[in-house]
């Protein structure tokens, strides 16, 4: 009987090559594995980074928001002092000549005098009271210009510091050279974000500075924060000419009478083109009479006339650089409606008070920030950004150190400029909605971007194929 012998060692070596092909295609399954996870790790950190530095930029713009819409505030209560102290010294003079002509009439003659004692009283402790609030809002108008600028300057420091903490939190190992090196992307944030803003000052109209562009950007920014100052103060501050209640008129079959009241307040200034250096208010009350009579025209009722003023008041604040005289700005809105109504009073209010204790320090509007950019804007400054990742920083065979000698496959490959690099844009916007609580307007009312409402906001963007040609060769030259 005749055995076969067994061949024997053949298998060993197809094995032997069948592992090694194995662990090659289980290294380059890791190594792929590895990259596509540290490309998208490094996505979503340039994201992450530049979402938060575009939420800066929009921070800063609510900042200027708050501040604009303080400093109008702030104004505003100024108003409110000085028509205070003009309604005051109105109601002083007018209970104290009540008081005068009355004191012969029993019982109402001390009544009309108790009162303006009273009145006096008041007044004396008011006035003071009005002054030193004025100054102190003052002086809060100043510290809130002066921080819009050095929030201004902080902002740019701000982007970097949050770029460099959003990436180390991400990933240490990434690299942010590129973008806070790089003149374009740095550059353009920095230029984006100093012109998108301006500081607007009202030195530059009073002494018509700079040029005709300069001058002429900075009174329209200028001449529109004081329409939306006036447009924002009360009825008290506006206009003071209700009627005065318990006081009928006269109406006789020949002969009218009535009582007359005028009063308001408005923003005034020495300069004709600049209406921003003094608030002045006046307050007045006076005899209209008319009469019925016929002469050669006819007959028929004749015109209303002021035959006796009765009591006037007046105040002003006025910046010290600047002589503000009552009687110079009577046609000034809602101040006019005192000389319009009573000019007779008007005039012995303007002579009386001309030399009167003025309602604190004053400095009048300050330069505040606003949009540089004329139309109707949504966007805000962004930011593109490039970061990269050294492949020495990459988890692959070769780095957790199972690649080596003789079996390299990443001898003769690589990534290209021996990094991996993503890229990513964001920036700032303004969007109100219209169905937000307690501001529901039509659907059809949309509010464009403005310094005064803090509507900004932060998005990504995305990458246009020009900007992706630009990115990829910046990433390539580092």
């Amino acid at each position: 009987m005749i055995f076969k012998k067994y061949q024997k060692g053949q298998a060993i070596v197809y094995l032997v090559a069948f592992i090694g092909v194995i662990s090659l295609a289980v290294a380059y399954a890791f190594n792929s594995f590895q990259i596509v996870n540290e490309k998208t790790r490094l996505q979503n950190t340039v994201d992450a980074a530049a979402y938060s530095v575009a939420m800066v930029e929009a921070k800063d713009l609510n900042f200027k928001a708050y501040t604009n819409r303080a400093m109008v505030a702030n104004q505003v209560a100024i108003a409110q002092a000085v028509s205070v102290v003009s309604w005051i010294r109105f109601l002083d003079i007018t209970t104290e000549n009540i008081a005068t002509v009355t004191s012969w009439i029993p019982v109402v003659g001390a009544i009309t005098s108790a009162i303006s004692e009273a009145v006096a009283g008041v007044k004396e402790v008011l006035e003071p009271a009005m002054q030193a609030m004025a100054t102190g809002l003052d002086v809060v108008i100043t510290l809130l210009g002066e921080s819009q600028h050095l929030m201004h300057a902080a902002t740019l420091v701000v982007a970097d510091e949050t770029l460099k903490d959003i990436v180390n939190k991400n990933d240490p190992d990434v690299d942010t050279s590129i973008s806070l090196g790089d003149v374009y992307l740095m550059g353009e944030f920095v230029s984006k974000h100093n012109s998108f803003t301006s500081r607007f000052d009202p030195e530059v109209v009073r002494k018509r500075s700079g040029g005709t562009k300069k001058y002429n950007r900075n009174k329209a920014r200028m001449d529109n924060f004081r329409a939306i100052t006036m447009s924002s103060v009360d009825g008290f501050v506006q206009r003071r000419d209700d009627d005065i209640p318990g006081i009928p008129a006269v109406d006789l079959l020949v002969f009218k009478a009535e009582l007359r009241r005028g009063g308001g307040t408005s923003l005034v200034g020495e300069e004709s083109n600049a209406q921003y250096g003094s608030w002045v208010a006046m307050d007045t009350l006076s005899v209209h009479t008319r009469n019925w009579r016929c002469s050669f025209s006819g007959c028929g009722w004749r015109s209303w006339r002021e035959i006796s003023p009765i009591g006037w008041g007046a105040a002003k604040n006025a910046r010290s650089e600047e002589d503000i005289e009552f009687d110079e700005h009577r046609s000034a809105i809602n101040y006019r409606n005192s000389w319009d109504r009573n000019r007779t009073a008007s005039r012995t209010a303007s002579s009386e008070y001309s030399d009167a204790s003025e309602v604190g320090n004053y400095l009048g509007l300050r330069a505040f920030y606003d949009l540089a950019v004329d139309g109707l804007l949504t966007k805000g400054p962004g930011i593109k950004l490039v970061l990269s990742k050294s492949e020495e920083k990459l988890k692959t065979t070769k780095e957790i150190g199972v690649n080596t000698g003789s079996l390299d496959i990443e001898k003769y490959g690589g990534l290209e400029g021996g990094n991996i690099a993503s890229f990513a844009a964001a920036t700032s916007y303004f969007f109100r909605r219209n169905d937000a609580p307690n501001v529901s307007r039509p659907s059809s009312i949309r509010e464009y971007a403005n310094a005064y409402n803090p509507y900004w906001r932060a998005k990504l963007e995305k990458v246009s194929d020009t900007e992706k040609i630009k990115l990829q060769a910046i990433s390539k030259k580092y």
